[in-house]
């Protein structure tokens, strides 16, 4: 059954490698790429409904008082994930055009989800039993 998560995201790839020739470039710099790709809106649902549904998950785990150890480490990703969101949060709220570029921008910022992943996991060795019975 945890496989079922990923046919839309295996499904889109697999679709989006047919298409390959529809995607454009519509603009190169520095700090961002900006596609015109085909099924735009559903690409970005497939990105980021796990997201917010691994968000929502995290502040669960985050609420759990018995366990410090695992609130921390919720709390640690949630960071990770805050860092991710909130330049695009301002982004979409300053930047018309934001919404072409977000995925480009947000790949940026996820040098400091994969630090925190990192720790995570790093840190985990020590409770794996106890987070498996949490997640």
């Amino acid at each position: 059954m945890n496989y079922l998560i990923l046919i839309p995201a295996i499904s889109i790839l697999a679709y989006y490698a047919t298409m390959i020739e529809t995607f454009k470039v519509a603009k190169c710099t520095v700090i961002y790429a900006s596609y015109n790709y085909p099924l735009g809106d559903l690409y970005g649902l497939i990105y980021y409904l796990p997201i917010l549904a691994t968000l929502i998950i995290l502040l669960q785990g985050a609420k759990n008082k018995s366990a410090t150890d695992i609130r921390n480490l919720n709390i640690l990703l949630i960071v990770g994930y805050v860092i991710i969101i909130i330049p695009s949060i301002l982004g979409f709220i300053f930047y018309h055009e934001y919404w072409r570029i977000v995925e480009s921008v947000m790949c940026k910022f996820a040098f400091f989800f994969a630090a925190a992943l990192s720790y995570f996991t790093l840190k985990n060795g020590k409770l794996r039993k106890e987070i498996k019975t949490v997640f």
